[in-house]
């Protein structure tokens, strides 16, 4: 139950019948027993540990404070809330109509021969606690998330643990009336009846599963067309549309054809070269761009999706003002995404491309797989690519690592650079780090908007390192040729001011050259 809570708070439905099944172990010496209860105290302390080992040092993560004000807002107050209807809806997204049916057919069927069986004293029926189990595996979290919790969204599955074992005891009572050990020999016992209603059961519940798939099957494992997300799931057969429409939200696991593939081969070929930003959620553009730079500052591309699921809001205007279609990726022959690239709305623009994602499906294969570091929208060290240093500011901060991404700046354009901190002492907007492009006269401005907006350059914890994205406007009028990347340090307050770099080149002054910018009339090179 612990290793599970490591994974989501859910696992703590786990513990009502973990409770129930010690009871039986126990019996009312449990309570007063303490030797009895050992072996349980044990166990309890080794999760206590395991969750201990985590939970511990999560309380001073920057991260705590996002995930209790996740839990509050799903748990929510206005107690008792009326969720029946969203459980329903959700239910028959995920499940269809047959497979809830056929789940508590086998459920009241078998309730009803078990009783009777256990009149009987009929011994292969299955024992009153496994039904007990299987209602208090199904039962609490079913109420939980039907009155209490604000936001149920697709939690409520957690019932379904109980909910099939409760199926599978109404089964076992079912199988055990018919005697299907009858089949083994035509012995004393053999009984044609009894044979003749272990087929017909054997040929209802294989009826019952072929129903079940024909919903299952198409949403599930048909990739083409995505069934779900085009809203087709009334098409399929024996589809039901509750009173209040299926959820149009919180739709996971469903197949997704949205051409990220074609991103990942265009970005390794080099036809795609800079930041972006997307109407797609992080955590999928992340592994599918290989780490790229995603900025919602002047990004150097827009790839605009087609049909996505809690889709975020770009800026239409600006897209359509400031950017040009240079191509559309297609799957299947439709169009499902278009890129747009900053700066090539006028001059001779060349047609846009097409990408077909069938046609770079194998390179896509052959990139292997991508690196599974947080990245730094998870305020995590990422280098990858970038170089190293060894630069000391006195001795509050030492820069670690620089990375320069691909995206040329240009004239009006932008740099994208990653910088890689480990403070030495903790500040609270104590410090400032400033960086430039060029000494005199300047051209570039670190000071400005960025794309990272976690503030971790403004607090420090002594220690714990940290990735400051930086994005730096070229001017307008910057001239051709080399320009030094520039980085210094600032004490703020009484008595502050630079602070004096070490472990670099001598500059005579608080700024630390760690790379070169080659601008270019329209295009230009990193170094």
């Amino acid at each position: 139950a612990a290793g599970a809570a490591l994974a989501h708070y859910d696992a703590l439905f786990v513990l009502p019948p973990i409770a129930l099944v010690a009871f039986w172990r126990t019996r009312w010496r449990g309570l007063i027993d303490f030797e009895l209860l050992a072996p349980w105290r044990q166990g309890a302390l080794v999760g206590a540990g395991l969750l201990a080992l985590f939970f511990v040092p999560y309380l001073d993560s920057p991260l705590f404070a996002l995930a209790t004000g996740r839990i509050e807002d799903r748990v929510g107050g206005g107690f008792p809330h009326n969720n029946l209807p969203s459980i329903v809806a959700s239910a028959t997204l995920y499940l269809g109509t047959m497979f809830p049916l056929l789940v508590a057919a086998l459920i009241v069927l078998g309730a009803v021969v078990g009783a009777a069986g256990r009149l009987m004293r009929r011994p292969d029926t299955p024992p009153l606690r496994v039904w007990l189990l299987g209602l208090a595996w199904a039962a609490v979290p079913l109420l939980f998330y039907a009155v209490v919790a604000r936001k149920p969204g697709t939690h409520v599955h957690v019932a379904s643990s109980g909910l099939l074992l409760l199926a599978g005891a109404g089964f076992g009572a079912l199988w055990a009336t018919v005697r299907p050990r009858a089949l083994l020999a035509a012995a004393p016992g053999f009984n044609v009846a009894r044979v003749g209603a272990c087929a017909v059961l054997a040929v209802l519940l294989a009826g019952g599963l072929a129903l079940v798939s024909t919903y299952l099957v198409p949403i599930y494992l048909q990739t083409t067309a995505e069934i779900v997300r085009a809203n087709k799931v009334n098409t399929l057969p024996l589809a039901w549309r509750p009173p209040g429409g299926l959820p149009p939200k919180e739709r996971f696991g469903f197949p997704y054809q949205g051409g990220w593939n074609a991103v990942t081969a265009l970005f390794a070929d080099g036809t795609l070269r800079g930041s972006y930003d997307t109407n797609e959620q992080i955590q999928v553009t992340y592994w599918y761009t290989r780490g790229q730079w995603r900025c919602s500052d002047a990004p150097r591309y827009y790839f605009i999706a087609e049909n996505v699921q809690d889709e975020i809001e770009t800026p239409r205007r600006t897209i359509q003002a400031e950017y040009r279609q240079i191509g559309t990726v297609t799957v299947a022959g439709q169009p499902k995404m278009r890129v747009y690239e900053r700066g090539a709305a006028t001059g001779n623009a060349q047609p846009a491309a097409t990408w077909a994602v069938e046609d770079v499906a194998a390179p896509f294969q052959r990139l292997g797989t991508p690196r599974f570091d947080p990245g730094p929208w998870a305020r995590g060290v990422a280098a990858r690519d970038g170089r190293l240093l060894a630069v000391s500011f006195g001795a509050d901060i030492d820069l670690l690592g620089y990375q320069v991404y691909a995206e040329d700046p240009r004239p009006a354009g932008v740099v994208r650079v990653d910088l890689f901190w480990l403070p030495r002492v903790t500040s609270d907007e104590g410090h400032r780090i400033d960086a430039q492009v060029g000494r005199e006269p300047r051209i570039g401005d670190g000071s400005g908007p960025a794309c990272d907006k976690t503030g971790d350059d403004r607090t420090w914890l002594a220690g714990r390192p940290f990735t400051q994205r930086l994005s730096i406007p070229i001017a307008v009028g910057a001239p051709a040729g080399h320009h030094p990347l520039l980085v210094s340090v600032s004490r703020l307050g009484a008595g502050g001011g630079a602070l004096t770099p070490s472990g670099a080149p001598a500059t005579g002054d608080a700024l630390v050259q760690i790379g070169e910018i080659e601008v270019h009339d329209g295009s230009s090179r990193t170094r």
